[in-house]
């Protein structure tokens, strides 16, 4: 997708559709085993502590995500053979190059209807 393309309709469609990178940090940090741990580290083991841990809901995946910001969301200067240039396929965050490992790839592993729902909308200088 070319970013110089997008116009307002298609803006407005990802707003309504899009989870932000920081999304992807929250589910992991509610999961079960978050609250597990924090649930051993009290030396009660009561009903009701025992009950939060047994109705933790298990961990969702977003449909789409996009970033927001500068350089180091774009891969720039991360591509030797384009030096100086941005390489969104090298993004930490949406990019899709196997050697990078970005958080869009790992999301995709989890939930395979993230496929091609990955919008880089940083912007270098910013």
């Amino acid at each position: 997708m070319d970013i110089a393309r997008i116009d307002v309709v298609t803006i407005s469609q990802l707003g309504r559709t899009v989870a932000l990178v920081a999304a992807l940090v929250w589910p992991a940090a509610c999961s079960s085993d978050a609250q597990t741990s924090a649930t051993d580290q009290t030396s009660s083991t009561t009903e009701e502590s025992t009950s939060a841990t047994a109705s933790a809901t298990p961990t969702q995946w977003p449909n789409s995500m996009v970033v927001l910001g500068h350089s180091g969301a774009t891969g720039w200067n991360s591509d030797p053979a384009n030096p100086g240039t941005d390489a969104i396929q090298n993004s930490w965050a949406t990019g899709d190059n196997p050697q990078v490992d970005s958080i869009y790839a790992r999301a995709l592993a989890q939930n395979p209807a993230l496929e091609g729902n990955n919008f880089n909308l940083a912007v270098d200088g910013s």
